[in-house]
């Protein structure tokens, strides 16, 4: 995806064609989706000062969840957006995450409260 190293943490959607990529530019944090088949980047939410410590695609790929921290409090807010971009929608507070956290993994805290994807 890039070299750069600005990268963070990705996700790639349950149908093949999408990737949600955590990118930091100019000291701030926002969440893009890249279209494989045709290389295009768009921005679907931009986290300002805030860091983003797991990104993950729902089960059916058309929700991107991710968790939103201040990088000074031990906690973060997991939300949810459309894959496509709109307005975020937080699902639970004051999460205690490790640095990489995926969301709907398997052994996380969400694991069961969420509805989740198989990935093989």
């Amino acid at each position: 995806m890039t070299g750069s190293g600005d990268l963070s943490g990705a996700d790639i959607s349950p149908d093949g064609k999408y990737v949600v990529y955590a990118r930091r530019t100019g000291g701030k944090q926002s969440l893009w989706l890249k279209q494989l088949a045709t290389d295009s980047d768009v921005q679907i939410v931009n986290l300002g000062d805030d860091v983003c410590p797991g990104v993950e695609f729902s089960r059916d790929g058309s929700y991107v969840y991710f968790v939103r921290q201040d990088p000074l409090k031990p906690s973060g807010d997991l939300y949810q957006v459309p894959t496509l971009g709109g307005t975020p929608k937080k699902l639970l507070a004051n999460l205690t995450v490790p640095r990489h956290f995926h969301p709907m993994a398997s052994g996380s805290p969400l694991c069961g409260t969420l509805p989740m994807r198989t990935v093989y």
